[in-house]
């Protein structure tokens, strides 16, 4: 009798012994596919949530490129190269009318691109001057651009930073300027300088609408990290940058910080077209809900 309640309870500290384990290895096999498919899934979540809604670098990509487009259109027009070619005679009938044209179609660019406020030609030659708005001061758009416009032959193209203008006869208000030289080819003499004025306020609005349906903040800046735009407006991301001075160097990058006490992803990326970088700090919490 003893031997047999011995060898049952032998049986039962097998049998035991044989659950126990089958329940850890089951548990560290569950917990173990777990991490694994959170760890994957977070990861996949998150690149999807990072590329999906980027729609504001799309956004200010397409209207650069429709800027870079007009600029790269006029710079090569014939018309105009030829009378940058020639003396200017201000008191000469067909001047006259070649000036009135060129400047009609410049009106005629900006009436159909919105976000263009004003484009301007600034011949190599002093007096040499088209616009867009017979309304708008000579001396004056000179005076801002003067260091670009006397610039000889190879000169890059640029955007200014957002900035208030002051001569346009009837309205002051703020615009990103892009500018680039005028060069005729093949002797890459320089001819003039382009200068075209963006209506800060309408791309301001664009971006608010392309960026508003995310959960995100976004920042776009210069290369020295002067913002352009920023949302939501009243949300000072001039930490972030200090404290992650990756975020400008880097072509792109993706940091996990916490900002404002919550931990977030921190992407930045170059803006085609420009030297400019947009900024996202996107909240992980509804990530890992």
């Amino acid at each position: 009798m003893k031997a047999l309640t011995k060898k049952n309870t032998i049986k039962r500290k097998v049998f035991l012994y044989i659950c126990t384990m089958s329940v850890l290895s089951l548990a560290g096999t569950s917990i173990f596919v777990y991490i694994l498919f959170y760890r994957t899934l977070t990861e996949n979540e998150i690149e999807f949530t990072v590329k999906s809604s980027n729609e504001a670098k799309s956004k200010i990509e397409f209207f650069l490129k429709e800027i870079d487009n007009t600029a790269t259109l006029l710079g090569a027009n014939k018309d105009i190269l030829n009378e940058l070619n020639r003396p200017y005679m201000p008191f000469e009938t067909a001047d006259r009318e070649t000036e009135n044209k060129i400047s009609t179609m410049l009106k005629n660019i900006i009436s159909v691109q919105e976000y263009i406020k004003g484009i301007y030609i600034l011949g190599r030659s002093t007096g040499s001057f088209y616009t867009s708005d017979w309304g708008v001061n000579e001396d004056q758009v000179r005076e801002m651009y003067r260091l670009k416009a006397n610039q000889n032959v190879s000169a890059d193209q640029y955007y200014t930073g957002v900035h208030r203008i002051n001569y346009h006869m009837y309205s002051d208000s703020k615009v990103i300027t892009f500018v680039r030289p005028i060069i005729i080819f093949p002797s890459e003499r320089y001819m003039g300088t382009l200068i075209i004025d963006l209506n800060y306020d309408y791309l301001r609005e664009m971006f608010a609408i392309s960026t508003s349906q995310n959960d995100e903040k976004v920042l776009v800046v210069t290369p020295d990290g002067d913002t352009i735009f920023n949302f939501p407006f009243l949300t000072i991301l001039d930490d972030v940058i200090q404290k992650n001075p990756e975020l400008l160097r880097l072509p792109n990058a993706k940091l996990y910080r916490k900002v404002f006490g919550k931990q977030s992803i921190i992407v930045s990326d170059t803006i085609d077209y420009s030297d400019w970088k947009i900024i996202r700090v996107v909240s992980t919490d509804k990530i890992y809900e």
